[in-house]
């Protein structure tokens, strides 16, 4: 008689499966998620897919297509090299391996990785920019980002062009 194809052996009963390891999470990373809820889910929005409006989430979210509009996040948001975000982030840790235009407030740490194009406002308490990552704008690390829908201040000369500093 042959096994069947959906009982376990009773000699494999205890062997022990191989775990998959994702390389992309560092150690630090690892730990972090260690000590949250087991239970979390992550939501990911594929390539290819565009969003249109506000999103609201709680637990870990990652952006690997186009979000245009707001993201406010009970939880962690990942956008990966190729996801793009047109609008303010709001969530508990905010990493950024692709391209985000409008403002960022990271309530405990902000991370730009290498590739990572920022157009935007930081407010975070911590913040890590890893070689190769650009940002534009302003970063706070003790107060609230401003909104990119707010006017920005003016200098007293008009004819003065805003600067923008690439961070390598």
């Amino acid at each position: 008689m042959s096994p069947s194809l959906f009982k376990q052996d009773s000699s494999d009963a205890n062997a022990q499966t191989p775990t998959r390891e994702r390389t992309s999470i560092d150690p630090a990373e690892r730990s972090r998620r260690k000590t949250r809820d087991q239970h979390a889910t992550i939501s990911v929005l594929g390539v290819g897919i565009e969003v249109n409006g506000e999103i609201k989430a709680r637990g870990d979210i990652q952006i690997e297509g186009r979000v245009k509009g707001n993201l406010s996040v009970e939880g962690q948001v990942s956008i990966a090299s190729g996801g793009t975000v047109e609008g303010d982030v709001s969530a508990d840790r905010v990493i950024v391996a692709g391209h985000v235009e409008g403002s960022i407030d990271a309530r405990e740490s902000a991370r730009l990785v290498e590739g990572a194009q920022v157009d935007a406002d930081i407010s975070s308490p911590r913040l890590e920019l890893e070689d190769g990552a650009t940002l534009n704008g302003r970063v706070d690390m003790g107060g609230q980002a401003k909104s990119s829908n707010k006017s920005k201040p003016t200098s007293q000369d008009s004819s003065e062009e805003p600067r923008k500093q690439d961070v390598a």
